[in-house]
């Protein structure tokens, strides 16, 4: 169900008989998770007291309350960069919000709302730091460790303060199986060298 379904319509109380008016705005709760109210001009009316057909049906109205009325309001990433306004809100039967969706063709979860109050200030995304993606590319390159067989390593390593490859000791297969059975193989191969030959 979308707030663009339902602009428009007309709430009319069963328990007045009485059309409270057009539906105008879908107010929210703080964390803008859920919604709890539909606005007229002059009313509000629980959303969990309404019914959905070619009306809405509503049996209570009230004057006031301290939902977020979200359509209209302008939004901004963390850093200040405008998204545009809030012109839809999509959400299920019971209420529960699955996104927003702004002017601008954005559309965000209200798990990345940061604050709700006059403006919406959504929180900074994450970024995948370079560093990381190099650790595991080495993980893979990794996985066998035939490779290092004949290099040279260029530190001493440690397991539990034993010393389980000596510094400028030349890799052979039962370095390798060594340093697999301590786990040090990722360690061992960042610090495999290519011997150097000089060429008279």
């Amino acid at each position: 169900m979308k707030a663009s379904d339902i602009l428009n319509k007309e709430i009319i109380d069963l328990s007045t008989a009485q059309k409270v008016g057009a539906c105008c705005n879908v107010g929210v709760s703080q964390k803008g998770e859920r919604v709890l109210f539909l606005a007229t001009e002059g009313a509000v009316v629980p959303f969990d007291k309404t019914k959905f057909g070619q009306e809405i049906l509503c049996d209570s109205q009230t004057k006031s309350c301290d939902a977020l009325f979200v359509l209209g309001k302008t939004v901004y990433a963390d850093k200040g960069k405008l998204l545009g306004e809030i012109v839809d809100v999509n959400f299920s039967k019971k209420g529960k919000v699955k996104s927003y969706t702004t002017s601008l063709a954005k559309t965000f979860s209200p798990q990345k709302i940061a604050k709700v109050l006059d403006v919406v200030v959504l929180k900074e995304a994450k970024k995948r730091t370079p560093a990381k993606e190099q650790t595991i590319q080495i993980e893979k390159h990794t996985v066998g460790g035939d490779f290092l067989i004949g290099r040279l390593c260029d530190k001493d390593i440690f397991f539990n303060n034993e010393l389980i490859v000596k510094r400028d000791t030349k890799i052979t297969a039962n370095t390798l199986a060594k340093v697999k059975r301590y786990g040090k193989l990722l360690e061992l191969s960042l610090h495999a060298q290519e011997i150097k030959t000089n060429l008279n």
